[in-house]
């Protein structure tokens, strides 16, 4: 009962997302003229003119996005560019060292902050922009992340920032494998480790769920579940990833289908009404996630849909 009730409330018109970091001073240029200019200058010039605008967090100001977003199409499409070679390597103040990962929704970077830290960039498919449905999605995730941040929620993995001009997220660097790194290394053989790694993951998704806004990871699988310092000993942790962009939106016809479907609980797997997104927005979902991720654990066999 508690699993099936547990459902947060629908959301509309989700806040833009703002980066926080560097500030370009003076007028937007014409965006003729800010085609041409470097590319950080360019992404700084789009952030500080998307600050502004959104600084009322109204609907009037959404609508002025909007236009914005129309009018400096071809400046904002050129902002995605990125090279993890010197010097394009360098995006919104972050320096990208070396590539770690893809999926179907975008790329992730090892990358050192102004500050110095070590963080986990990952920018989006540049098709997102222009996508409303997978751009609602990367909106509700990135505030997902920030309540999880808000709570001190133990187990998720940190937020540091993140960025629509071009869609990216930043997070803390988690030294570790992966599950399916080590169900596929043959790491996971002792019944105590994988026990323990349950226990402490079931308890993971458990605090997000009980937070008065009931987060829903609803993409919990293999890869998206860290085990930091596993090579050091008893004194590792698991933790949760990639939640950015575990909001579906139930539509099949996105890039979702490039992910192992058996994984996925059969409601979000069906073509139904997308008014009514109600059955996949329930702790339900991350329940079966869950449980598919630990028999993947147990048998090295990737799950089938509808034969679970």
């Amino acid at each position: 009962t508690d699993l099936s009730s547990a459902q947060p409330s629908k959301d509309v018109n989700l806040t833009p997302v703002a980066f926080s970091g560097s500030r370009a001073e003076g007028l937007l240029p014409p965006p003729d003229e800010l085609v041409a200019m470097p590319l950080e200058q360019v992404r700084a010039q789009l952030n500080a003119k998307a600050l502004e605008i959104l600084d009322k967090q109204d609907l009037e100001a959404y609508a002025a996005y909007a236009r914005f977003s129309e009018d400096y199409d071809e400046a904002i499409d050129r902002a995605w560019y990125v090279s993890s070679t010197p010097p394009k390597n360098v995006l919104l103040g972050y320096t990208l060292i070396r590539r770690v990962n893809s999926g179907a929704f975008g790329v992730v970077y090892e990358a050192t902050s102004p500050e110095g830290e070590k963080v986990a960039l990952k920018l989006l498919r540049r098709d997102v922009r222009t996508d409303s449905a997978m751009l609602q999605t990367f909106r509700r995730g990135v505030r997902s992340m920030k309540i999880l941040q808000q709570h001190a929620v133990k187990g998720m993995v940190g937020f540091r920032d993140a960025s629509e001009i071009p869609a990216l997220v930043v997070m803390e660097w988690i030294d570790g494998p992966d599950l399916d790194e080590l169900v596929k290394s043959k790491s996971l053989s002792d019944w105590h480790t994988i026990v323990r790694i349950a226990h402490d993951l079931a308890h993971v998704i458990f605090r997000a769920h009980k937070l008065t806004e009931r987060v829903l990871h609803r993409d919990i699988r293999p890869p998206n579940v860290m085990v930091r310092n596993f090579w050091s000993g008893d004194d590792y942790e698991v933790v949760v990833t990639d939640f950015d962009l575990s909001w579906h939106i139930d539509s099949l016809e996105h890039s979702i289908v490039a992910k192992p479907l058996g994984f996925m609980a059969p409601e979000q797997l069906r073509r139904r009404d997308t008014r009514d997104s109600s059955q996949t927005r329930s702790a339900l979902v991350d329940s079966f996630g869950f449980g598919m991720t630990l028999f993947y654990v147990l048998t090295s066999e990737v799950p089938v849909p509808d034969q679970q």
